[in-house]
């Protein structure tokens, strides 16, 4: 083997080893934006869950709110028909 062959064996490997390093170090930052996205999607699972909680407490407070204003309103109608049985009996024609 001649010393120029030797010479361009060598710059094969050390541009194989370059490319190596490159590799190696883009396989690096791949795998920190992997963790990166894997850390940013839970805490985007912590917030949807986070989230369903509360959209289920207000509807357990709306409902239990609805109930009550139901439960106003039914009394107020029972009133009003009360009272409108009440005045059904009355005479309200002028007497002169």
């Amino acid at each position: 083997m001649s010393l120029s062959h030797l010479d361009m064996l060598n710059q094969k490997v050390q541009a194989l080893i370059s490319r190596n390093d490159h590799l190696e170090q883009a396989g690096t930052e791949m795998e920190r934006k992997v963790s990166d996205l894997e850390l940013a999607v839970l805490e985007s699972e912590e917030i949807i869950q986070q989230l369903k909680e509360e959209n289920q407490s207000l509807r357990d407070s709306y409902a239990a709110r609805i109930e009550e204003l139901t439960a106003e309103i039914n009394t107020y109608k029972t009133r009003v028909e009360s009272i409108l049985g009440t005045l059904e009996n009355v005479d309200v024609t002028p007497s002169l």
